[in-house]
């Protein structure tokens, strides 16, 4: 929703302003507060790295270096650099894309910002340097639809604004909230402006026909609405809420070939697009966290915000010491990343076998790693 809509709305309906200002960005509202950072964090950093590893894939190896010596904490970067190899496994940008992002995380810019504009940027049929563009403006407009607010600015509202007079008119004609919060979305792509397509609405109260017109009338690759055209809508896609629409967006970004297939078996609707896109994400993390924990980037365990629970911790140690494992050792090992149910595990299994423990969950490690980047290939 554009800002001035949401800002003539209060006068009409406080209610109404609130439930549309809620997702007017067609991104989650909420804002992470490293995500409100300006111009001035593009600079170089000498910090001591956090940590002393080179990642096997080794073309995040810039980023992470970057990421490194950024001065955050430990938990931090992991976060950075976690996000960052989830945001490319999921999406799998073009290389020039990715190319653009990474120049600007060199230059300092934040990833969680970056990738919620991505997500935005999805939606719409702007080059990617927009993103860059709405970047520069963050620290300038305040409130959590601040990334919408820079694209109208950047954009000059070009993609149509409504007034009071429209917003009622609308409203008069049963058009809702939910029905002006698709049209917001739809419009970023250049095809129809929102009068367009909430005109288009009120005359035949068919989303997935207008969803069809700018697929079909957009222009090529990426800038039709989510990037791959037509996927799905010849057999009839149902489309009732904003939350469809930015579903579909996303699906059919991240979607693999054998989901493709998958999709096409199923009803086309939104529970279905939503289970695939939980199992691939589920799939990633397990990948990601595989991948950072085999090159020894993990998160410290000496963290507050993982703190473990005392008694079942004691229990365990008790048992891994019978195991005739020293409390210097455990330290080592849960230093290295290994949970205390990991060295429990592995304690009992040396007890047997007589395989030293760090010989043991190495192996466990490298092996869980091969099985992954086997499944991946």
């Amino acid at each position: 929703m554009k800002k001035r809509i949401s800002i003539i709305l209060i006068a009409v309906s406080a209610c109404l302003a609130i439930a549309i200002a809620a997702v007017a960005s067609g991104v989650l509202p909420g804002r992470d507060k490293e995500a409100q950072l300006s111009k001035s964090v593009y600079m170089s950093y000498n910090k001591a790295p956090a940590y002393q590893a080179d990642l096997s894939d080794h073309a995040d190896n810039t980023i992470f270096e970057r990421i490194n010596r950024s001065g955050k904490t430990k938990n931090e970067i992991y976060e950075d650099i976690f996000q960052y190899k989830k945001f490319k496994k999921m999406y799998k940008p073009a290389s020039q894309d990715m190319a653009y992002l990474d120049a600007l995380i060199i230059k300092g810019a934040n990833i969680a910002t970056l990738i919620n504009i991505y997500d935005f940027w999805l939606t719409t049929s702007e080059d990617i340097s927009i993103i860059g563009q709405i970047y520069d403006l963050s620290s300038a407009i305040a409130g959590p639809y601040w990334i919408e607010d820079a694209f109208n600015q950047i954009t000059g509202n070009r993609h149509g604004v409504l007034d009071k007079d429209g917003i009622n008119q609308y409203l008069s004609q049963q058009i809702t909230a939910e029905d002006i919060r698709i049209a917001n979305v739809l419009s970023r792509k250049g095809v129809l402006t929102i009068t367009e397509v909430l005109d288009r609405f009120a005359a035949d109260r068919d989303w997935a026909a207008i969803v069809r017109h700018v697929e079909e009338n957009g222009r090529t690759g990426r800038e039709s609405l989510g990037g791959k055209t037509g996927l799905g809508l010849n057999g009839g896609i149902t489309f009732k809420t904003l939350k469809d629409i930015l579903l579909y967006v996303r699906f059919i970004n991240i979607i693999r070939p054998q989901d493709e297939t998958v999709f096409g078996e199923t009803q086309k609707d939104a529970s279905s697009m939503e289970g695939i896109i939980s199992e691939c994400e589920d799939e990633v993390i397990k990948e990601v966290y595989t991948d950072l924990l085999a090159d020894g980037v993990f998160k410290d365990r000496k963290s507050k915000e993982n703190g473990d629970n005392k008694e079942t911790d004691n229990y365990f140690r008790e048992k891994i010491r019978a195991n005739g494992v020293s409390d210097e050792q455990v330290e080592a090992l849960l230093d290295n990343g290994y949970s205390i149910l990991d060295i429990l595990n592995a304690s009992e299994e040396s007890k047997v076998s007589g395989q030293d423990i760090t010989d043991n969950l190495k192996d466990k490690r490298n092996e869980l790693l091969s099985k992954r980047r086997g499944a991946a290939r």
